[in-house]
């Protein structure tokens, strides 16, 4: 009957726009939580930036080959660039020539041996030519979508008092 088949459609569309406001409802909510993550994501990106930034050691991500991806502010001025001077250029830029073959032999080992931290003590040249001894702590780390690459944290060390 009429009254029957209207009765069965006005139902049918009340269950619709209740399924359509429990969608928008899991929608917004979806939305809500996709944006207090992104602001987290945000805060957190910043944090690190100020942390890497400012921390008082040279810090350095390189590929493999030794292109400089990355280098902290400290990094940069203790070696007298800045750090647009240094990203996508060679580390071995910054090294004593003397001791770049030491340096490759030392990426080589950090790259067959990833999960081990790496310890050497080197010279870095600044931009003035000026020598600077370091410790140096490397490792392999690897980024959000794969890639591989060597931490290079370097600290200034006076070599008169390492005997």
């Amino acid at each position: 009957t009429l009254a029957a088949t209207k009765s069965d459609l006005q139902n049918r569309v009340f269950h619709s726009n209740v399924e359509i406001e429990l969608t928008k409802s899991e929608l917004e909510r979806e939305m809500n939580n996709r944006a207090r993550a992104e602001q987290a994501l945000v805060e957190s990106e910043s944090r690190f930036k100020v942390l890497y930034d400012n921390t008082p050691s040279m810090s350095f991500i390189v590929e493999e080959e030794g292109e400089i991806l990355s280098v902290n502010r400290y990094g940069a001025f203790v070696l007298g660039y800045k750090r647009d001077d240094l990203v996508g250029n060679s580390i071995f830029n910054t090294y004593h020539p003397d001791d770049k073959e030491t340096l490759q032999a030392h990426l080589r080992d950090v790259m067959q041996n990833q999960s081990t931290l790496h310890h050497w003590e080197i010279r870095r040249i600044s931009s003035k030519g000026e020598t600077i001894w370091t410790w140096e702590t490397a490792k392999a780390i690897t980024d959000m979508l794969g890639n591989l690459s060597i931490l290079i944290v370097s600290a200034e060390i006076d070599k008169q008092d390492t005997g």
